[in-house]
């Protein structure tokens, strides 16, 4: 059950947002800010997290965030459980486009939610399409994994737009770790990807060119 803090910042924002919301009658009182284990609470408490998460101010937002890093990855999980992210990456082969917690979170947050989960799917597709087309020992840090970084891309740019793709993209990067030249590298495809993406408009386009750059050594490589 939500405290009468959870209803009222909720109620808040929608309102901000243009949301329509009931009417509450709260005691002042009982909303002294209690920082970021109540709103930790508050999101996993709720049926939609995400959703609501959604709906915070900036900067109850980025206290959650804060919150939630301090977490372990499992408990992390355990309070943004929720049926709304609708794709994980499926692929058997190596993938490095990998969706935790926090960097659902933070997706949602700088960008939507309906918006994660479209990038959420081109990532599936996109590390599939890498495993298919580029041989196992490619796909990481070679012209497989710079394939699937540039599809990923270049999908996201036709889906969602330029400006969500690099956000989304740049925010996996920044939360994902791994050492400092492959996210140079995967930055660059990344780029790359979306240059194509706006440049082909379709899927097939996008992977034929993708395809191709990385086969003639336009995509950057570590080995």
């Amino acid at each position: 059950m939500r405290t009468d803090k959870g209803l009222r910042r909720l109620a808040l924002a929608g309102a901000a947002a243009g949301f329509a919301v009931a009417a509450t009658v709260i005691p002042q009182a009982a909303f002294a800010d209690d920082g970021e284990s109540e709103l930790l609470e508050e999101i996993e408490a709720s049926h939609t997290p995400y959703a609501d998460l959604e709906k915070l101010s900036p900067e109850d937002q980025q206290q959650f965030l804060a919150g939630l890093e301090g977490l372990s990855e499992q408990r992390q999980a355990e309070v943004l459980q929720s049926d709304e992210w609708k794709s994980e990456v499926s692929t058997f082969g190596y993938s490095d486009i990998i969706w935790s917690a926090t960097e659902k979170a933070a997706c949602v947050i700088h960008v939507d939610l309906v918006s994660c989960n479209r990038a959420a799917k081109d990532a599936t597709e996109a590390s599939n399409s890498a495993e298919k087309h580029f041989a196992s020992n490619t796909l990481h840090n070679g012209k497989g994994d710079a394939y699937r970084h540039c599809y990923w891309n270049a999908r996201m740019t036709i889906s969602i737009g330029k400006s969500g793709a690099m956000k989304i993209a740049s925010n996996h990067e920044a939360i994902g770790g791994g050492p400092a030249n492959e996210k140079s590298m995967d930055l660059a495809n990344n780029e790359t990807g979306r240059s194509i993406g706006a440049a082909q408009k379709t899927y097939a386009k996008s992977h034929t060119q993708c395809k191709s750059s990385a086969n003639s050594g336009k995509l950057v490589t570590l080995k």
